[in-house]
């Protein structure tokens, strides 16, 4: 991040490569949710678990 901003040297982004990454992130958030929420089968104990509650 930080290596690229040096090498731009205040040329503009792209809006492309901006809403590429963000509908990434956005698609990966999405489907990792859904992952742990529907998908994922969590023991009995999980739910009295320190870690649940964090």
């Amino acid at each position: 991040t930080f290596v690229y901003s040096l090498l731009t040297r205040g040329r503009p982004f792209p809006v492309v490569f901006l809403f590429r990454g963000f509908v990434f992130c956005m698609g990966n958030g999405l489907l990792q949710g859904y992952y742990l929420v529907y998908c994922a089968e969590y023991p009995a104990e999980w739910y009295t678990d320190i870690r649940f509650s964090l």
